[in-house]
């Protein structure tokens, strides 16, 4: 009985999270569009080599100003860049414990940069949030 009034709540609160998914899903269409052509111009030009003598565009640059393009399409705040920063380090975790060293590395090094990005958009926050309470 005690299962099965698990099992319930969980059904209840996953159809809740769909609902919700697809609530701002419906609502971020547009945004979601332009995210996903910015990160394959970005990749075809990482690909084609373009700009390589003076500015290499490296994977790290893509993951870097696609975590900066979230915040402005998105409206991605310092608590999801947070969530994003957990499953990058968790992500690199996982790799590191299949013996992927290289990949666990560069998935830490994404990790850092969310999570300093994180950290500067909430100090932003908490500025914005404090100038408008003196006001």
């Amino acid at each position: 009985m005690a299962k099965e009034n698990q099992r319930k709540i969980k059904m209840i609160i996953s159809e809740k999270f769909r609902v919700r998914i697809n609530k701002w899903a419906m609502n971020n269409y547009l945004n979601i569009g332009i995210f996903n052509v910015f990160v394959i111009i970005m990749f075809l030009l990482y690909s084609a080599g373009y700009f390589h003598p003076f500015f290499p565009i490296t994977i790290n640059f893509i993951v870097f100003s696609s975590l900066v393009v979230s915040i402005f399409l998105f409206k991605a705040n310092s608590r999801s860049l947070f969530l994003v920063s957990l499953v990058f380090w968790i992500f690199a975790g996982v790799i590191r414990l299949l013996g992927v060293g290289v990949w666990a590395e560069r998935t830490a090094i994404y990790s850092y940069q969310a999570l300093v990005l994180g950290s500067l958009l909430l100090v932003y926050e908490s500025l914005k949030k404090n100038n408008g309470k003196k006001k």
